[in-house]
């Protein structure tokens, strides 16, 4: 019970973390290719204090801008790792990047900043956020 508990709230945290990345693309500008999340989740985010409703849509709050760029550095700092270090094709860092972005500790993330000498793109020419 104890182990189904725990997948439940990782499941639910990527879901989270999922979402925030997504309201933070698409205030990147990039809604085209990113998919709103759900309403259900995106009050789940309201209820957080990290999403809020307005007249263009939901946007991120102050507190759900730095939970966001923290999700969105950790990703685009792999994908510029995947690709510099471990010669992965640019098309095909995205993916194991999604994966890796969620469980990516700060010292982790700190690693990966000093062993790319503090990179300011990742490999598509996105902005990497900075430390929060």
């Amino acid at each position: 019970l104890a182990r189904a508990w725990q997948r439940a709230a990782l499941r639910l945290r990527i879901r989270q973390e999922d979402a925030l990345a997504a309201l933070y693309r698409r205030e990147e500008g990039r809604a085209a290719e990113t998919a709103l999340p759900a309403e259900r989740l995106l009050r789940h985010l309201w209820k957080r204090g990290w999403a809020e409703p307005g007249s263009a849509g939901w946007r991120l709050t102050r507190a759900g801008r730095v939970e966001a760029e923290t999700i969105i550095r950790s990703h685009r700092l792999w994908e510029r790792y995947l690709v510099d270090q471990a010669n992965v094709r640019a098309d095909q860092a995205h993916h194991a990047s999604e994966r890796l972005e969620h469980v990516t500790t700060p010292a982790l993330r700190a690693n990966l900043d000093d062993a790319l000498d503090r990179p300011g793109t990742d490999p598509h020419g996105r902005a990497i956020p900075p430390p929060n």
